[in-house]
């Protein structure tokens, strides 16, 4: 059985020995060397555990790194671009040691071994302003050994943009009785409590019946 972590050439000798003696002692075919070639299954999946997202709210990815084998994957780089319209600033995450990285992932496992797992925590915080129909993250790994099946259809999250905006509406003159002749005056407070911005928000305010508004 061969280690996971095995590197160097494989050369393996038979001695065959015989207290009769031997005309033709030296054996050219005694000896069997084969050169390594490592592979490296590595499956990656990332998700964030639903099919929508809500601007002015945190996304939390998981993103799992496997080696399924037979070899070691060396020198394993996890890339994780920012998606389109989101910040560095807008970006945070954890794993393999790293307890507060900042910005677009991108670490290196030196050594994954055989049947071993790397788990990375990404939290993207999308902007209120965010107005894009779908939130698509791609995660990319790559290793110096080479993967039997680099195809990743799980690397890929993709979200529909599902915006909520809580708009708290107050409208107040002040007072409880009026006096008719004279002017009552109103204040209209429009608040968006969010989490994102609301769009084309249209104030429509209608005079009482048989008065008028200036």
């Amino acid at each position: 059985q061969i280690p996971s972590s095995f590197t160097g050439n494989l050369v393996n000798i038979v001695d065959v020995t015989t207290p009769t003696p031997d005309p033709t002692p030296l054996c050219p075919g005694c000896t069997d060397s084969d050169t390594p070639n490592p592979l490296a299954d590595i499956v990656t999946n990332k998700t964030d555990n639903q099919t929508t997202f809500t601007p002015g709210q945190a996304v939390v990815y998981t993103i799992s790194v496997h080696n399924n084998g037979p070899s070691d994957a060396n020198n394993v780089v996890v890339s994780d671009p920012l998606p389109s319209g989101i910040s560095l600033s807008d970006v945070t995450w954890t794993g393999n040691g790293v307890t507060n990285g900042t910005g677009a992932l991108n670490d290196t496992i030196l050594s994954l071994v055989n049947g071993a797992t790397v788990t990375y925590v990404v939290t993207v915080n999308v902007p209120a302003s965010y107005t894009g129909s779908t939130l698509v993250n791609t995660v990319g790994v790559t290793s110096t050994t080479p993967d039997p099946n680099p195809v990743c259809p799980t690397c890929t999250d993709t979200d529909t943009n599902s915006p909520k905006a809580d708009i708290v509406t107050v409208k107040t003159d002040n007072q409880t009785t009026y006096t008719p002749g004279v002017p009552v005056v109103y204040t209209i407070t429009v608040t968006n409590n969010g989490p994102s911005d609301a769009q084309n928000v249209n104030v429509l305010d209608t005079a009482p019946s048989g008065t008028s508004i200036t």
